[in-house]
């Protein structure tokens, strides 16, 4: 999206095209000529505006891979749909989905049978709706992943946004961390993104080096917690954090 500057910029060279202005001005000879000038100055100088005004970092929306997570310089990211699995873990319902998503909404129908609607709610956060799941149906789990190159970027990670830490910079277990938290977040000097979980999210922090993968995977496993007009519900709420800015170095005194 362009800045305020640009946008300013752009409305008044917007308002120089227009024919009402042009046609007011008074020229000695060629005035038509000349007017078709200043129009195509104007259209030339719109483009110049539209190419380089910068890109929106701190995007989130729903496509059909996902939410797709555009932190900015740190880098983007998919957090993809549930797999519905069983009480035992025997069977999943993923792979013959359909997906239908426009940004801020999404409709997953799953055969034999099951629908997840997923809804963004005016204060932010999304919310998961499950319909005509099967019976033995009884929680969902999905996933993000981050490219080993994250280690050089700097990035850190952290549970409940304490005790922030670096990732692994050489494989060992393949279980870097699991729990219940609030959060899970990623930083590094470009930004980075925060989930927050309104319902109880089990979380596993992976490296998948030990499996001659170079990244690193975050699992989400959910428990259908509540029953609202006999849907299964549930919530989060991811949030681009801004830049980094370093601090400045002391002045060296003389």
């Amino acid at each position: 999206m362009p800045t305020p500057f640009l946008s300013m910029l752009a409305s008044q060279a917007g308002k120089l095209c227009r024919p009402s202005f042009l046609s007011a001005l008074t020229f000695p000879s060629h005035s038509a000529l000349f007017q078709s000038f200043i129009r195509f100055i104007c259209f030339a100088f719109l483009i110049f505006l539209f190419c380089t005004a910068p890109a929106q970092a701190g995007e989130v929306r729903l496509t059909e891979k996902g939410f797709l997570i555009d932190a900015g310089a740190a880098g983007t990211y998919t957090l993809g749909y549930p797999r519905l699995v069983t009480q035992e873990d025997k069977a999943t319902f993923f792979t013959n989905v359909t997906v239908k998503a426009d940004g801020s909404s999404a409709v997953l129908t799953y055969l034999p049978s099951g629908q997840l609607t997923i809804e963004r709610q005016p204060d932010g956060t999304w919310l998961y709706q499950a319909s005509e799941m099967p019976p033995e149906i009884t929680k969902f789990i999905f996933s993000t992943s981050f490219p080993t190159s994250i280690i050089e970027a700097g990035a850190t990670w952290a549970f409940n946004d304490e005790n922030f830490k670096p990732f692994p910079s050489t494989k060992g277990e393949a279980r870097v961390a699991f729990g219940n938290p609030k959060t899970f977040s990623l930083r590094m000097k470009g930004g980075g993104f925060t989930i927050s979980y309104i319902d109880k999210t089990f979380n596993t922090l992976t490296d998948y080096r030990v499996h001659k993968k170079e990244t690193f995977g975050l699992g989400l496993v959910v428990y259908f917690p509540n029953i609202k007009d006999g849907k299964k519900t549930y919530h989060l709420k991811i949030d681009i954090l801004p830049e980094v800015t370093p601090a400045p170095s002391p002045a060296k005194e003389s």
